[in-house]
């Protein structure tokens, strides 16, 4: 929104010629809108313009705006160049002693390689985590997280950090290629499986539920109306009636919450969570409070985003960094 008129709310010398939510709405000059960006400013159409630009700008020319440690930068590139060409993950990892640092995102990422290569998913998962913390711009770590997380089987996650891996690349860079292909794998696979919705559309509604998901206890009625309109076009998810049951918990809707949770064991006899959901409600007086409940359990994806992001917050502009990337080529559709 552009103000036409009036002084800039912050330094009140030059003219105010937008409106900052984060001043709620007052205006301010351009100048002071670039001095003040972070996480107050949201997804404001200024920040995430300039959050595009800074991208755009690393793509083409490598410049980011991130203090990172790249001391033996090249020298762990030629321990990873040889590993590629040996396989020798022992050889490598003593090679790499001599460089260890666990400030640098290189030396991090070379950790994760070398879980890669040994089939230790889990744990290269947490040293690309380790390393995109450090650099979020870091698109070989994304890829190999996006990698190690698929062979793990967190499609979600994997088919995001792909995405962005592909996104802070040029068109015709190798990393871009082979990111663009891996998705396309994916959802060649994913539709030889005969699903309900395509790949693209299912990564929506799986946002989309962790969407809900994340409401249940702070507004479950609004959860609950989304969980029955993904149940209208999904009525045999078990997830689904299981996150709905929550919800009715938490509106004191006891009736409603069994049936539900009953639905999901006959459309699955061995989900242990709709069963020791059915157990706690059965079992909890109809007039215990229910703003917290340690026996009822969220039949949960897991929201990997909010992860990564909080793991981040001891430094505010990657954590922001890697909010906005995922708000630019992974974006949350509105939960409702």
């Amino acid at each position: 929104m552009t103000m036409q008129t009036g002084h800039c709310s912050v330094c009140e010398k030059r003219k105010g010629k937008r409106a900052c939510p984060a001043l709620g709405g007052k205006s301010i000059c351009p100048e002071c809108c670039v001095s003040r960006r972070g996480a107050p400013c949201g997804d404001c159409e200024h920040y995430v313009a300039a959050m595009r630009l800074a991208v755009d700008r690393y793509r083409t020319t490598d410049k980011h705006p991130f203090i990172i440690n790249t001391t033996h930068e090249d020298d762990i590139a030629d321990v990873l160049e040889e590993l590629a060409d040996t396989g020798d993950t022992e050889k490598a990892l003593e090679a790499l002693e001599q460089y260890a640092d666990d400030t640098s995102p290189y030396y991090l990422y070379a950790l994760g390689v070398i879980c890669s290569t040994n089939d230790e998913n889990e744990e290269a998962s947490e040293y690309y985590l380790s390393a995109i913390m450090m650099f979020p711009f870091f698109a070989h770590a994304w890829y190999n997280l996006s990698c190690s997380l698929l062979a793990d089987g967190y499609s979600s996650f994997a088919y995001d950090a792909c995405h962005i891996a592909m996104n802070l690349m040029p068109p015709t860079h190798h990393l871009h290629i082979k990111a663009k292909e891996q998705l396309r794998d994916m959802a060649d696979i994913y539709a030889r499986s005969g699903p309900l919705f395509s790949l693209a559309a299912t990564m929506i509604r799986r946002r989309t539920l962790i969407g809900y998901e994340n409401m249940i206890i702070s507004d479950p009625r609004r959860a609950a109306n989304g969980f029955q309109k993904m149940l209208a076009e999904e009525p045999h998810t078990v997830q689904l009636h299981n996150n709905l049951g929550v919800c009715y918990i938490h509106m004191r809707r006891k009736d409603d919450a069994i049936r539900e949770f009953q639905t999901a064991l006959d459309l699955d006899p061995n989900d242990d969570i709709a069963r020791a959901n059915l157990r706690y409600i059965k079992n909890t007086p109809a007039d215990s409070p229910q703003t917290e409940n340690p026996g009822m359990i969220i039949d949960s994806y897991g929201d990997f985003r909010q992860t990564l992001i909080h793991k981040a917050a001891v430094n505010s502009q990657h954590s922001e960094a890697i909010r906005m990337l995922f708000a630019l080529y992974c974006p949350a559709p509105p939960a409702d």
